[in-house]
């Protein structure tokens, strides 16, 4: 059965200005049929772009949709800034020598940094400058929803500064407003204002150096070359740009205060702190001993080489760069109502992860000679065929320490602060909630990833067992021990309730619970698991551990049956779809049965799928079976010592024929359809035949009771019987909202009505 659909509807954003149609018309083109030349060159200046989604076709539900700039520039466009988006320059004339998106050679970064000798400057056009409203090419400016509703989007370039290249504006795009509308009227704006904008980064252009030469031949096997790119600058942080503040306002559709929230992020590293301001520390190239350092017009390779001249992957920032570090919320009054601030350290720094590189080396290496192409491959005079550098990344684990929270009442306010410890694996380990009475409240939670295997012989017992599973399966990240510490005053720690679950392939089989009429001192009345060794190895648990539930699970990993001290629960499910179509307390899987005949799944029960047929009166779903001479519907494999009721709804006004029925008894009549109760005992199968509809078949224990499901496809729920066969229904508007709950009788017992409203203050 269908569950949900989603339908992506596209279009193209079209280009008319090509600068690049006739160099890409005489280029030859290899593709794979059914591709063609003509239909690559024809597609060349279109750019796909997505304009709906549609979800639930079936229901007539109105897409999303999606709006865009209307300025499209070609894929191929010279008007490009430092960052590869459109400015709307003319780089490829004017008098500058921009005709290659990516230049034949180059050196260095941008403007004065570039060596004259090596690439001028205005080979990389007539300004890199971002454009304020080029910028925004093609970038979504609203959406309308399936309501009928939208949104509007504003934007800006990034505005930034760095101590190397001063003031910084572009680098992409933020968002300045939001404009949410209803029925094409305002009902409510979010206003983003930004400050503090740090570039993080330098703004270098790519560089690749593929050989090293002494030859002063154009020709690019023989020279020493550099591959400088012109399409964009990179950046060697792995952040761009952050700020130290960001406010985000919520306004009325009359411009009235709705509250705002101030978030305060760290960019205060100076770069000062940055290896050669980059971010991360760079080691110089390697030479082998007495090879020659010798470059052309006066570079030397050290130059050539030097990380700091090339492209390398984003390393991460610098300290604690980029955090959120506090939050603070006000409301329309500028009254201070809540402040969250946030404190972070940083684990096992290293710098042993390495970029390593290695560069052909044609100076008395592959090639002597610059004339011709003899001895590639080889070396001569003991010097070596490559060069190698190294660079160093830096590798840190940032783990958040604390979070304050102060609520404001006035001048008063009550403090929140958690704390945070981790195991050797950065999983948290203790969570400290410190109460206002100076005591604390800590949740110790022992995880997979402490499962080791403490020798080498076998493990023995369930818990050992199915421990050694996970650790044979990486299952790292499942709590296996979860305890409730009270910290008093004196620093006395005492257990108020744990947890020790035990899984089988990642799902919860076994739950243990603490009892104990009071709280048990930590590690001398109450011990958390450990192992013991002996022939075999074992895992312990406290003995204060009785064990709470149990789980039976399904060929499809699917709940059972669920076993606990208050009883049983067992579930039918729709094992395709994961719908529980039944559920049962006080019994076990299989006792039960249940169908509705709306999917594939039976529900344990047999019948012929042919003799479901479609029936709008049905009192659950939309299908019912159509009992005959053969097509009866039957269970087998039942305890003979249980007693058990077998439940239906009958569309001819009469009972069916049910094997091993001692008592029958009648109920409403709804809709054309009376409901029937069997009880039944004394049998190992039951079958249930006779002539005409039948719908909603429920068996179980005498002592239990049953709960049915049926489903709108793509929708949700659509009705509910209860255990005393009460049917609740769930209707739905056409965009699949909840509209109307209504009992069997169709009276509506609670209406559901929607409608935008703008909010007071901020929503946290």
């Amino acid at each position: 059965m269908l569950k949900k659909t989603a339908t992506f509807n596209y279009s193209y954003f079209q280009a008319t200005y090509k600068p690049w149609a006739s160099y890409i018309s005489s280029l030859s083109y290899f593709l794979p049929s059914p591709l063609t030349a003509s239909g690559y060159i024809g597609c060349s200046s279109s750019r796909l772009r997505l304009d709906s989604v549609s979800i639930n076709v079936s229901t007539l539900q109105p897409p999303y949709r999606f709006y865009y700039n209307v300025t499209v520039p070609d894929k191929y466009e010279y008007g490009q800034d430092h960052w590869g988006y459109y400015n709307g320059a003319g780089n490829a004339g004017n008098g500058y020598a921009f005709t290659h998106l990516i230049p034949f050679s180059g050196l260095g970064g941008v403007q004065n940094t570039i060596p004259a000798n090596v690439l001028t400057t205005n080979s990389i056009g007539l300004t890199r400058d971002c454009d304020p409203n080029s910028v925004q090419a093609m970038v979504l400016n609203s959406i309308v929803y399936p309501t009928g509703g939208s949104s509007a989007f504003t934007y800006e370039p990034h505005q930034s500064s760095s101590s190397a290249i001063g003031f910084v504006t572009g680098g992409g795009i933020r968002v300045k407003t939001i404009n949410n509308y209803e029925s094409g009227n305002l009902v409510g704006t979010t206003n983003y204002t930004y400050s503090g904008g740090k570039y993080m980064g330098t703004i270098r252009y790519s560089t690749d150096a593929n050989e090293l030469a002494q030859c002063s031949n154009s020709n690019p096997w023989f020279y020493g070359q550099y591959k400088y790119s012109s399409a964009a600058a990179v950046n060697f942080n792995d952040i761009l740009i952050g700020y130290g503040q960001i406010t985000i306002a919520e306004q009325s559709p009359i411009g009235q205060s709705n509250g705002y929230l101030v978030k305060t992020f760290n960019i205060a590293t100076t770069s000062s702190n940055y290896s050669n301001g980059l971010g991360f520390d760079l080691a110089p190239p390697y030479f082998p001993a007495g090879e020659s350092q010798t470059g052309i017009n006066g570079i030397t390779y050290d130059m050539w080489l030097d990380p700091r001249n090339k492209d390398l992957p984003p390393t991460p920032s610098a300290t604690l760069e980029g955090k959120l570090m506090q939050e603070q919320y006000y409301d329309s009054l500028n009254n201070l109502i809540k402040s969250v601030n946030h404190y972070y350290h940083l684990a096992n720094y290293s710098n042993n992860l390495f970029d390593v590189r290695a560069i052909q080396n044609r100076v008395n290496g592959f090639n002597p000679n610059c004339g011709g192409y003899n001895n590639d491959g080889g070396s001569s005079g003991g010097n070596r065929p490559v060069y190698l550098f190294v660079s160093p990344a830096k590798s840190y684990h940032t783990l958040k320490d604390s979070v304050v929270e102060q609520t404001y009442s006035g001048i008063n306010f009550v403090k929140k602060k958690i704390a945070y410890q981790y195991n050797p694996y950065y999983q948290p380990m203790f969570e400290t909630l410190y109460n206002s009475d100076s005591t604390q409240t800590i949740n110790y939670t022992r995880t997979s990833a402490e499962i080791h295997v403490p020798q080498a012989s076998a493990a023995s017992g369930l818990f050992a067992t199915q421990m050694y599973q996970m650790y044979t399966q990486h299952v790292l990240d499942l709590p296996i021990e979860q305890i409730v510490i009270h910290r008093g005053t004196a620093g006395d720690s005492s257990v108020i309730r744990s947890r020790f679950n035990v899984y089988q392939n990642a799902l919860p089989l076994q739950v243990y619970e603490m009892e104990s009429p009071q709280p048990l001192i930590l590690r001398s009345q109450f011990v958390p698991w450990y192992y013991v060794l002996a022939s075999t190895y074992s895992v312990a648990i406290d003995n204060h551990y009785n064990l709470y539930t149990t789980a039976d699970y399904s060929s499809n990993n699917l709940i059972w049956t669920l076993h606990t001290l208050q009883g049983n629960k067992a579930f039918i499910w729709d094992e395709n779809y994961n719908d529980v179509l039944a559920q049962c307390t006080n019994a076990d899987a299989p006792n039960v049965a249940f169908t509705s005949f709306e999917t594939a799944a039976n529900g344990r029960w047999i019948y012929n799928s042919s003799a479901v047929v479609l029936d709008n009166t049905a009192p659950t779903g939309g299908s019912v079976y159509n009992l005959s001479g053969s097509n009866n519907i039957s269970i087998s494999a039942l305890s003979s010592s249980t007693s058990y009721v077998v439940s239906y709804w009958s569309k001819t006004g009469s009972s069916f024929t049910v094997t091993g029925s001692a008592s029958i008894k009648q109920g409403k009549t709804i809709n054309g359809w009376t409901y029937f109760e069997h009880t039944v005992s004394g049998t190992t199968g039951v079958t249930i035949s006779g002539t005409g509809s039948i719908d909603e078949v429920r068996l179980y224990p005498s002592d239990a009771q049953m709960v049915s499901y049926t489903y709108s496809s793509l929708i949700g729920i659509s009705s509910q019987c209860d255990a005393d066969n009460r049917i609740t229904y769930y209707l739905y508007d056409g965009i699949g909202r909840l509209k109307w709950i209504k009992d069997q009788d169709g009276n509506i017992i609670k209406t559901f009505q929607y409608h935008y409203q703008s909010l007071s203050g901020i929503q946290y």
